[in-house]
């Protein structure tokens, strides 16, 4: 009987207006203040401001627009490779600052 009732909850977020913001606010809220952080660190300035993007579009999600859904979607997307592409390349070529190991 403890299965049923789990699938009742599943089926029950599915259905609710709670699971577009389990699903993209919260995901959204983390990649907006990434992007504020971005704008002070090594990333690139597109890459800020497409976070920054995301999160917005994000926010507006919960209206159901549509506009917006797939605009976050496809901000989103283009927001990770880019983020995936700049940390490949610091892993490749790592700055000068890094701390020494203690002995």
């Amino acid at each position: 009987m403890g299965y049923l009732a789990g699938a009742n909850y599943g089926s029950a977020m599915l259905t609710s207006r709670l699971e577009i913001v389990y699903s993209i606010v919260t995901l959204s809220f983390g990649i907006l203040v990434t992007g504020f952080v971005m704008l002070r660190g090594i990333f690139n300035k597109i890459t800020a401001y497409l976070g920054l993007a995301t999160g917005i579009l994000g926010f507006a999600a919960p209206m159901r627009l549509s506009v917006a859904i797939i605009g976050n979607a496809l901000c989103a997307t283009a927001w990770l490779f880019l983020v995936g592409y700049r940390l490949c390349q610091l892993a490749q070529d790592p700055p000068q600052l890094q701390s020494k190991p203690v002995r």
